[in-house]
């Protein structure tokens, strides 16, 4: 039976909180239009994804149902993502308002989805409020990566409005199938969702008290379709993760469950009381005493235990509580990915469980209270304002990398990440010496982190310190030999060096690591081009554009090796296709034109679209001291007929080709050149 009073609700008072939930949202998260992106992700998932910063598109929709993005498969968020490209462009301020207007959404279907199921006014929009602009959730609001947690926060408020229309009417197959439908978007939003079902089960023991009329079974009966989608979504999140998924090896399952109950202890403790917050917490391994943990353990316990004592008397304390810990578990690091030891953004959906059981238990407590409405409100009204001046500080910090990293090494001097990516935002800065400075920093606080012996190598070779580059790089993987990143570099490192053998062996064995990572590939067939096997090279860039479709780079490279092999058909459409990522890339230019100018087939021959594209490559950066590109730009003038063109452009290249000593390119420029120069006069046109 559902529980519902006969009340006549006023609308014109819900639609005063949500206006009032809009307000407080934007005066905690307004200031976020003003923000960069941070260098955490939001490369890989925005400014730095060709096929996201296209914008929408047909081929982008496939492209988001097909590929992952940083282990995870979230297809509408990437497709949100998409879109926001093709409204903003890569202007950050518009991605965050994006951001801001679906937490906003969010909110306010919080708050009627559950004044609609409990028919508590005042509790709902408290509940709806503190989740609206509580610090722990400026994470998933202020960052643009976390576009997965607002909304899919909106589908799941669209999911529990749908079960609550199911429950007043369980005979209609159309309400059945729109919260199935609704779910399956929920997950694709964001695969945590997999614990919606057991948050439904626990609405029907309370508010909707379905228990008794309908009977255990009925009820995770009805919910098997659910339960089925759930573990699909799981499967796929753990296949599509499957490369940053920890070993066991690496963090033992003891220090796994360790960390699982501080973090939930910690999780509870910030939820309460929200300070020193942080966009990473350093996983801590075996580090945790004993007593801390028994601790931990006692608390968990002693609130579990009393929720089941109270569960007749006050089953929102149980549901609320079990809401909190199950939407918890999936990311609580039984199952580890990657090195944090919990994130804040976890909080945001199994944080409203707890707000549920803290808002109904208090108000039950202060019931007889005199002037109950009074002190409530009072109370409620300081809670509410703290919390926005906090979350509002807070957000400050989010404003770009390096307000980001600097506040979480205020708070964690030894917080490796944060050396780390502040060294990164210092070395696309420009500012070297600060970069170096957290670069050793970074190592320093985990000697033997294989990831800070990577970079600081990493950093090292880009400043030409190649020895002391070497020593870092070598390490990381004899401390790792299944570190990815560091075979790369090593790899790259030994290349820039002249050991093939080495690199190679570097790049295969990166290759074997991570089949579906088109760099190694093309590091490899780099390497393999120098050997002098064109064959293997073709198969690896083959590879790498395979795995990475808008690699242009990769492509130009193949063209090339094809064009050498008389392949320049192929080697053409891999030329356009590059010109269609990126149209003003001078090498994919000055071939395309140099094959449009030579080729001999008349249906691939275009003398006038190779002298545009020739000429194109010739405004871009450096081109007038490129002599390979004026030796192209000067054969599509020759195949144009523009002799006297060819010949001053060709003189001009030579020049350059000579004072480079690059002498194999100057004498084939010496014999085109005299085939220029002895050509016929052009005829006069009447």
């Amino acid at each position: 039976m559902i529980y519902f009073r006969s009340i006549r609700r006023p609308l014109w008072m819900a639609g005063l909180i949500c206006v009032g939930l809009a307000i407080l949202i934007w005066i905690v998260f307004g200031q976020t239009r003003h923000h960069d992106f941070v260098n955490y992700d939001d490369g890989l998932n925005v400014y730095e994804n060709p096929a996201v910063s296209a914008g929408l598109s047909l081929s982008g929709v496939a492209w988001a149902f097909t590929h992952t993005q940083v282990g995870h498969w979230d297809p509408l968020t990437t497709l949100s993502h998409m879109f926001d490209c093709s409204l903003y462009g890569l202007r950050p301020g518009g991605h965050h308002t994006s951001a801001v207007v679906l937490h906003t959404l969010a909110s306010c279907l919080l708050f009627l989805v559950l004044w609609r199921m409990t028919n508590a006014l005042a509790r709902s929009a408290f509940v709806a409020v503190v989740f609206a602009i509580h610090p722990l959730h400026v994470e998933s609001v202020a960052w643009v990566s976390e576009r997965k947690d607002v909304l899919s926060a909106v589908f799941f408020a669209l999911i529990l409005g749908a079960y609550l229309r199911y429950t007043q009417q369980p005979a209609s197959t159309g309400r059945y199938v729109t919260l199935i439908v609704s779910f399956a978007l929920g997950l694709m939003a964001k695969s945590m969702l997999v614990t919606v079902p057991a948050v439904l089960l626990l609405l029907d023991f309370w508010p909707l008290r379905r228990f008794s009329a309908t009977g255990c079974r009925a009820l995770v009966r009805e919910k098997l379709p659910l339960f089925a989608l759930s573990f699909l979504a799981a499967l796929i999140q753990i296949v599509a993760n499957e490369e940053g998924l920890i070993s066991v090896e690496r963090i033992p399952f003891s220090a796994r469950v360790a960390n699982a109950l501080v973090s939930y202890v910690n999780y509870l403790r910030q939820s309460l009381w929200p300070a020193q917050l942080s966009v990473f917490y350093p996983h801590r391994g075996s580090t945790v005493s004993t007593a801390h943990l028994l601790l931990c353990f006692l608390v968990l316990l002693a609130i579990t235990g009393a929720g089941i004592l109270w569960r007749k008397k006050r089953p929102y304390f149980l549901v609320g509580w079990l809401w909190f810990l199950g939407m918890l578990f999936p990311v609580i690091g039984i199952v580890q990915s990657g090195e944090l030891a919990r994130a804040d953004r976890y909080t945001y959906l199994p944080q409203i469980g707890l707000l549920f059981a803290v808002t109904w238990g208090i108000a039950d407590l202060c019931e007889r209270l005199p002037q109950r409405c009074l002190l409530l409100g009072a109370a409620a009204a300081a809670c509410i304002t703290a919390l926005t001046w906090n979350a509002h500080l807070y957000a400050r910090a989010w404003r770009n990398s390096e307000t980001l990293w600097q506040h979480a090494l205020r708070l964690d001097p030894h917080n490796r990440l944060a050396h780390q990516n502040l060294a990164i935002f210092y070395d696309e800065a420009r500012r070297p010496t600060d970069a170096f400075v957290h670069h050793r920093l970074a190592l320093e606080s985990e000697p033997d982190n294989v990831s800070a012996l990577n970079n600081l190598g990493l950093a090292l070779f880009d400043t030409g310190q190649l020895d002391e580059a070497r020593l870092h790089l070598e390490k990381a993987v004899a401390l790792d030999p299944a570190y990815v990143m560091a075979q790369v570099n090593l790899g790259t490192l030994d290349l820039n060096q002249g050991r093939l053998d080495d690199a190679i062996a570097h790049f295969r064995r990166a290759v074997q690591l991570r089949p579906s990572w088109a760099i190694p590939h093309a590091n490899l067939a780099n390497a393999l081009t120098r050997a002098g096997r064109p064959a293997g090279a073709i198969e690896e860039y083959q590879l790498a554009v395979e795995f990475s479709p808008d690699y242009v780079k990769a492509r130009v490279n193949l063209a090339s090796l094809l064009m050498q092999e008389n392949r320049a058909r192929e080697a053409a459409s891999h030329l356009e296709h590059a010109l269609r990522i990126q149209p003003e890339y001078a090498p994919a230019l000055i071939n395309l034109a140099f094959i449009l100018a030579t080729h001999r087939d008349t249906d691939l021959r275009d003398p006038a679209r190779a002298v545009t594209l020739a000429e194109a490559a010739r405004q871009t950066p450096g081109a007038e001291k490129n002599p390979s590109l004026l030796r192209g730009l000067a054969c599509a003038y020759a195949a144009a007929g523009r002799r006297a063109e060819a010949a001053a452009t060709s003189h001009t290249a030579l020049a350059l080709a000579e004072a480079q000593g690059n002498e194999a390119l100057a004498t084939t420029l010496r014999e085109e050149l005299a085939g220029y120069e002895t050509a016929p006069a052009e005829p006069a046109e009447n």
